[in-house]
C-alpha cells in the first residue's frame, strides 16, 4: 500500500469514528444558573414576568445591541410574547406559556429555522430574605453532530445565564420600592419627629 493510500484509509478510519462518537452521544441539554437577590419577591418576580422590563436587563440584548423587539398584545405573565430581529443574532419568538406568582415561569424560544427550546425560572424565598433565583434551559440539537452541540450548551449558555442573572440582580436590587399596604389596602402612616403615631390626626382641643 502506498503512503498517499494509508493516509487516506487512516483519515476515512479517523471520521468514521468521529461520527459514530457524535452518533452516540446524547442529544439532550440541560443549561442551568441560580444566583441569591437581595430584593422583595414580588420585585423580583416581576423583572422576569414583565417582558419589558425582562428585555431591558437581558444578556442577548447585552451582547447583541442590533436586537429589536416588537411586543405581542400581552406583556406580563402567561401569553406574553415578543418576537425580534438582529444583524447578528438571526430572528425569533418569546413566549412565557406558564406563569405561577413568585413561584415558576416556563417559557418557550422558537429560534426561526433553527428549532425550539424550553426556558423555566424558579424562585424560591431564602430565611434570611433573599431571593433564589434559577434560570434554566432545556432541549435537543438535532442533526449528525447535535450530540456535539448539546454537549457544548452549558459551556456556551451558561455564562450568557450568569451574565443575565447578574444584571437581573442590580435591577431588582435598585428598583424603587412601592409602600407597603394592609389589609384594607392602606398605606401605613408615616413615623418620625413631628409625626403621630395614631395616624398625624389633629389635636383634640
Amino acid at each position: 500500500m502506498k503512503a498517499w493510500q494509508a493516509v487516506a484509509v487512516g483519515v476515512l478510519v479517523l471520521a468514521v469514528l468521529l461520527i459514530a462518537t457524535a452518533l452516540a452521544m446524547p442529544r439532550g441539554y440541560v443549561v442551568e444558573r441560580s444566583i441569591a437577590v437581595d430584593a422583595p419577591m414580588d420585585v423580583v418576580f416581576d423583572q422576569v414576568n414583565d417582558l419589558h422590563k425582562n428585555v431591558a436587563w437581558s444578556p442577548w440584548k447585552a451582547r447583541d445591541p442590533s436586537m429589536k423587539f416588537t411586543f405581542g398584545p400581552t406583556t406580563t405573565g402567561k401569553g406574553a410574547t415578543y418576537s425580534w430581529t438582529s444583524e447578528n443574532s438571526g430572528s425569533g419568538d418569546f413566549e412565557i406559556v406558564d406563569s405561577a406568582p413568585e413561584r415558576r415561569i416556563d417559557t418557550e424560544i422558537d429560534l426561526h429555522g433553527t428549532g425550539t427550546s424550553k426556558g423555566y425560572w424558579n424562585f424560591k424565598q431564602e430565611r434570611g430574605g433573599a431571593v433564589q433565583v434559577t434560570w434554566g434551559m432545556t432541549g435537543t440539537s438535532e442533526g449528525l453532530f447535535g450530540g456535539v452541540f448539546a454537549a457544548l450548551m452549558d459551556r456556551t449558555v451558561g455564562p450568557a445565564f450568569e451574565q443575565g442573572l447578574a444584571a437581573l440582580k442590580k435591577a431588582a436590587e435598585t428598583a424603587p420600592r412601592t409602600a407597603t399596604v394592609d389589609a384594607k389596602g392602606i398605606a401605613p402612616a408615616a413615623s418620625g419627629p413631628g409625626t403621630d403615631p395614631e395616624g398625624a390626626k389633629p389635636p383634640i382641643p
